[in-house]
């Protein structure tokens, strides 16, 4: 091929000559062709010929390629001539096909097998797959009905009243009177809208047409939205109606048209006015407008080209169409173009969702109504009905998980939510303060806390407290009228006056006539203090209906009923305090209350009360020949004393007196290990004459030895996947003590290596016992459950790592296929799920979704289902550690799985696999047996893992669990390609075979690891 006939090479290549020179990317292009062209080379005549002549130029293409001024002169060609291959025209053509066709969102599969016959001099299925693929486009097989005649609709009487409704209003269908989209695919939407705009027609005064049709729809629509098959049911009606436009425009034609034939122009018309009415199928629609046509007798001059109304997009606000490439109509002037709030990428108004994140941007009209709804309810202080709204506007315009997102629509949810919340606020405080008075007979404060909650929100009904307080009120006002009769006819009226403030506690008239005549005060006040507790007791005062207000203040005396805290107000003669602060001198005094009316003098203590209390939280840990001992001091301790002696002695004070430099901790050195030693603690603070007062003391006892470590890990499984989820939590058996673990709702608080007195434990959670190694548990609700190990050893216990895990279904089944530059990852999505978010990192299996060490990719089903798989890009040879992590909304709150099921998690090795051969025999020797060996040869560069050899009498183990361990061979590094390694066999085993296996079952190169063990034939396993 000469050059003046042959290919641009930059054009052959695909390689753009304009862009910057790289020979990394040429090299690429190159290989990838040159794979083409040599699959391609087989077909048969010109097709075959073309690509074999493709392959001959290979050496030509490197030797100008790769030489800076040639390549300098063939780019310059290529810009000039602008040549292009006919495949790459194909490609073009191809790819201008995929963005007509997947502007709806998806590609039918009918539609695939049509481009594959037309570019098939080109291109296979697989290929356009692939390219559709990148488009994020969903692939669907759907079935086309044509005979619409035959769908299934509403009754005719039914879709005859609505429609009458409809017309009323002036709307063209539910949708349109709901002011929602048909796109919206929660069914509870529509119901909330039609309920509230039948309340609205309820509360209207009048009653006409409009709010008859109003409510006769807001009923219907409850009834048609209120399940799948009923809304099906209406969107046939629809569907049918569509078409019958069609239908009635021939007819209408038919009968006024003099030459009988049906213009170009004229069937233009027909399919935009299809195409506005949201007919979607316009290939249908034209062999429909054919079809109908024919049975009318009218002669159809041309047919217009079907893939011009493609290009076309109809506005959601006016349907009128517009060129797919115009950014606003030019009927309304409204946008035809949206961004993704999450990815910001640019899309038709009319997809369902973004093409390449899946958020659900056909919400769009469907927000902006709720939240127009939402702002008119503002404005009428119904806020309540505004939360509905907003939560539906937040539920169709959110993320998965969600995030924060800064367009407009996101900011007004935010904005009304914050408002919202804000009065909410605002209105349960007064409420609460509301009911708070009523309840305390405080009814002429309650009257105008009434009157503001009636200006804040109009919505609400208060009626019944209005009632209440209303009648309280003018039930007070008639006793006090009594109360002064008594009084200015000379009787005694304090009794009279109490009867008002006992129906209204803030009767102010009651209460001066009251003050004019205080009660006598109570005698005789006597002190006794017990545990973290003071009981007081007085003589009762010699007034009437009188009850007790109990002051408290420390270090001086009260001087009337509001010089200090008054605790409570109670009718008898005794009172325990449980909240007096400890080791400060506190002084009390008990005023005789006469509804708010207290006496002059009081009954008081001559001495105050000292109240003292024990250290807590005593946490003795013991350590190798030393004690260390901490424990939480009382407020206001002014010593403490530590005595140790190595016996139960009735008075603790005779032993070893302790040096404490700290109040809340002490290391006691230089003890003998095993031998037990007593400690007791002392709590001293002064009394008010600057006397020391010591507490009881509390002990504890220790036996020094070396402590042990707090257990590192804990290893979760899954063991039952019912409603009931049963796990089982495993740990490495420690060298002494015994293990339980911690159960718990709430995150963990604990610090790193933390130790706790062991009687403290239950304040965190359920505490779980098992066997040595390994507990059981349930758990039955959804949500976060963390899990922390613990060590008990004498009298501390020892906090290890927490583990969190997510009680939600993990996905299961997952798989990895390797593939050149990347890996293929599927698993099976549980029920209700719509994301996962795919964690790796080659250090380890990511400890969460969470985890920084890791990667974290968010993907949806929808874009899982582009190809049945996810591709994940590995170029390095490196360990892969995968976990796919379930995303779930449940009931407003998302939760995403720990993934610690093994079949949510997988291992996959990139790097140079090793190869295992491994045979049992003995070392030969001149005389007797030699000495048993392992013989393990390897093949390859890395790591060889930790390996276990098992041994079973009479017969080869198959598993690792079918016979006992002989011993394990640590990790070792293989820094030459093949190597020996040797280990000797110390004990006889009679009858007894031997088989090598992997601790870490994941590393079999079976399970995607990078190891192969090739086991001997068996007389090579015998170990005797």
């Amino acid at each position: 091929m000469s050059e003046q006939t042959r290919e641009n090479f930059f054009i052959l290549l695909g390689i753009d000559p304009k862009a910057p020179w790289s020979d990394e990317k040429f090299k690429q292009s190159l290989q990838e062709k040159r794979a083409d062209w040599t699959k391609k080379s087989k077909l048969p005549g010109k097709k075959g010929a073309i690509y074999r002549e493709y392959l001959a130029l290979t050496s030509e293409i490197e030797a100008i390629m790769t030489d800076a001024s040639k390549r300098k002169e063939e780019a310059e060609r290529a810009i000039a001539t602008k040549q292009e291959t006919p495949e790459k025209v194909a490609q073009e053509n191809l790819l201008k096909d995929l963005e007509t066709l997947g502007g709806k969102g998806f590609i039918e599969e009918s539609e695939i097998a049509k481009l594959a016959t037309r570019y098939n001099k080109y291109f296979d299925e697989s290929f356009i797959k692939t390219e559709i693929s990148k488009k994020n486009l969903e692939i669907r097989k759907v079935t086309q009905n044509n005979d619409d005649s035959k769908l299934e609709t509403l009754k005719e009487r039914d879709l005859k009243r609505i429609k009458g409704y409809l017309e009323t209003l002036g709307k063209k269908d539910l949708y349109d009177f709901l002011e929602l989209s048909r796109t919206t695919t929660n069914c509870q939407s529509f119901i909330d809208k039609a309920e509230s705009i039948y309340k609205q027609s309820q509360g209207y005064g009048h009653k006409d047409t409009k709010t008859e049709a109003q409510a006769a729809l807001g009923t219907d629509a409850k009834t048609i939205f209120a399940t799948e098959n009923s809304r099906r049911l209406y969107d046939n009606s629809l569907e049918v109606e569509k078409y019958k436009i069609i239908e009635e425009k021939i007819k209408n034609l038919a009968q006024n048209s003099f030459d009988k034939i049906l213009h170009l122009r004229q069937f233009d018309s027909i399919l935009k006015k299809a195409q506005s009415s949201g007919i979607k199928d316009l290939e249908k629609a034209r062999n429909l407008i054919i079809k109908y046509s024919r049975e009318k007798g009218l002669i159809i001059q041309a047919a217009p080209d079907i893939e011009i109304f493609k290009q076309k997009i109809v506005c959601v606000q006016c349907d009128t169409i517009n060129d797919r490439c115009q950014n606003k109509c030019t009927s309304c002037g409204s946008s035809l173009r949206i961004e993704c709030p999450s990815c910001k990428t640019n899309s038709a108004i009319t997809d369902r969702a973004c093409p390449k994140c899946a958020f659900p941007i056909g919400n769009e009209p469907n927000v902006r109504s709720y939240l127009k709804e939402a702002q008119e309810l503002i404005n009428n202080k119904d806020y309540d009905q505004a939360s509905i709204f907003l939560n539906l506007a937040r539920q169709g315009w959110s993320t998965i998980p969600p995030r924060s997102l800064t367009d407009d629509l996101s900011k007004a949810i935010e904005h009304y939510g914050q408002e919202i919340a804000k009065v909410q606020q605002v209105q349960i405080a007064l409420q609460k303060q509301l009911n708070d008075t009523i309840n305390d007979r405080r009814y002429y404060e309650a009257r105008n806390l009434l009157k503001g909650l009636q200006l804040e929100a109009n919505t609400i009904n208060l009626n019944s407290e209005q009632k209440i307080i209303e009648d309280k009120i003018s039930q007070a006002e008639a006793e006090l009228a009594k109360a002064r009769t008594v009084e200015r006819q000379g009787g005694d009226p304090i009794e009279a006056y109490q009867n008002v403030l006992w129906i209204c506690k803030d009767c102010k008239s009651a209460k001066d006539a009251l003050a004019k005549t205080p009660p006598s005060p109570a005698m005789s006040l006597s002190a006794r203090s017990g545990d973290q507790i003071v009981s007081l007791s007085w003589k009762p005062s010699t007034s009437k209906n009188v009850k007790y207000t109990v002051v408290l203040k420390y270090n001086s005396r009260p001087i009337s009923s509001n010089d200090g805290e008054q605790l409570a107000t109670v009718s008898g003669t005794i009172y325990d305090d449980t909240k007096m602060k400890v080791g400060v001198p506190v002084y009390y005094a008990i005023y005789t209350n006469r509804e708010g009316v207290f006496a002059t003098s009081a009954a008081d203590l001559k001495e105050p009360v000292l109240l003292i209390d024990d250290v807590f939280k005593v946490i003795a840990q013991a350590r190798n020949k030393e004690v260390s001992i901490s424990w939480q001091p009382p407020n206001n301790v002014s010593q403490i004393h530590i005595y140790r002696t190595t016996e139960r002695l009735s008075d603790p004070t005779k032993g070893k007196r302790i040096e404490v430099i700290s109040t809340s901790q002490v290391v006691d050195r230089n003890l003998e290990n095993g031998k037990k030693y007593y400690y007791t603690i002392y709590s001293l603070f002064k009394s008010y004459k600057g006397k020391l007062v010591s507490s009881k003391g509390v002990s504890v006892e220790v036996i020094p030895e070396e402590p042990p470590s707090p257990i590192k890990e804990l290893q979760l499984e899954v063991i039952s996947t019912s409603s009931v989820r049963k796990l089982k939590l495993s740990w490495e058996l420690p060298r002494k003590g015994d293990v339980v673990v911690i159960q718990s709702n709430k995150s963990s608080c604990f610090s790193s290596e933390e130790i706790l007195p062991q009687g403290a434990l239950t304040e965190y959670g359920k505490v779980l016992e098992g066997t040595k190694e390994f507990v059981t548990t349930t758990i039955e609700e959804k949500g976060v459950v963390y899990f922390t190990p613990v060590l008990l050893f004498q009298t501390t216990a020892y906090i290890g790592k927490t583990l969190e895990y997510v009680n939600v279904d993990d996905v299961s089944n997952l798989k990895v296929q390797k593939q050149k530059n990347e890996l293929h990852l599927r698993w099976d999505w549980p029920s209700n799920c719509q994301q996962v978010i795919v964690s790796y990192s080659d250090e380890g299996f990511p400890s969460s979704d969470r985890d920084s060490r890791a990667t974290h990719i968010e993907l949806t089903k929808a874009q899982y289902n582009l190809k049945g798989y996810y591709p994940l890009k590995s170029t390095a040879e490196r360990d892969y550690f995968i976990v796919a992590h379930a995303v779930l909304n449940q009931n407003g709150q998302v939760f995403v799985a720990s993934g610690l099921s093994n079949s949510a998690r997988t291992r996959v090795s990139l790097s140079s696999n090793v190869t295992i051969q491994y045979q049992i025999g003995r070392k030969r020797k001149l005389f007797g047996k030699g000495q048993l060996l392992l013989t393990i040869h390897t093949s390859g560069i890395g790591q060889m893992p930790e390996l276990i050899l098992i041994r079973k009498q009479g017969s080869v183990p198959i598993k690792k669990t079918n016979g006992d361990e002989v011993f394990k061979i640590p990790a070792t590094t293989l820094s030459e390609e093949k190597m020996t390694l040797t280990y000797e066999i110390v004990d006889e085993y009679p009858c007894n075979f031997g088989k090598l296996f992997l601790i870490d079952e994941e590393l079999y190169e079976s399970k995607g690891g990078y190891v192969r063990i090739n086991h001997p034939a068996s007389n090579d396993m015998e170990m005797f």
